[in-house]
């Protein structure tokens, strides 16, 4: 009885520390900028997890730029607002991975900036190691609390 006891502790703990949300590598992509079709773009703010090099060159373009996601082993993830004349600030925070099919992600994104001259498009991109187990992203804002903004669903290659 009391090896059962030490058996089901241990199995018990097992599972609860699976269960705790593990952290991601992320890094950060700078000066990457929409050239995609704007009809790509939703009205709003835009979550999205490119998974191949086609994909990529869509939003970006061709391009030989040695930061550019090696798609085998990287997943590139993105927040971009439609052309606008407003400014706005959209950084990604951390990444992290509970136990089970999804990946968490979090941001603070403030739209509610202040007007330029010119057209744009406010863009954040990173770079997470490639998830086999993962079938969906979930996108949350931590400006003013926390909500979820999108689910984004992933077909693997």
């Amino acid at each position: 009885m009391k090896y059962l006891f030490v058996l089901i502790s241990l199995f018990v703990a097992t599972l609860i520390t699976h269960a705790q949300p593990k952290p991601v590598e992320m890094r950060m992509l700078q000066d990457h900028y929409f050239a995609g079709d704007e009809s790509l773009l939703e009205q709003g703010l835009n979550t999205i997890v490119l998974t191949s090099r086609k994909e990529y060159e869509k939003y970006f373009g061709t391009t030989s730029r040695p930061d550019t996601p090696h798609f085998s082993k990287e997943w590139m993830l993105i927040l971009v607002l439609p052309t606008t004349k407003y400014d706005a600030s959209l950084v990604f925070e951390r990444v992290s991975v509970k136990a089970g099919d999804f990946m968490e992600v979090y941001c603070n994104v403030d739209t509610k900036k202040k007007k330029l001259t010119y057209d744009h498009n406010p863009l954040a991109a990173c770079v997470v190691p490639k998830q086999e187990n993962i079938s969906k992203v979930d996108f949350y804002n931590r400006r003013k609390g926390l909500h979820l903004m999108s689910t984004v669903n992933i077909r693997q290659r």
